[in-house]
């Protein structure tokens, strides 16, 4: 008897530490996943931004 509560006291551990980690992994991708689609729409504002520098120069200029 005590054996096998001392098995299913080290299942219940192994298992807490296996949902913790996951859910750690889970909030690390969201985390990752969100700095990532953040990074994308800056590169894509700037883009636009020089674009619209590019075109207002040359209009200025008359080419």
């Amino acid at each position: 008897m005590g054996v096998n509560g001392k098995i299913e006291e080290e299942q219940l551990l192994l298992h807490d530490t296996l949902s913790s980690s996951s859910s750690d992994e889970s909030t690390h991708l969201l985390k990752r996943t969100g700095i990532t689609i953040i990074i994308i729409i800056i590169i894509i504002f700037f883009f636009f931004f020089m674009l619209f520098l590019f075109c207002k120069y040359f209009r200025r200029k008359g080419v």
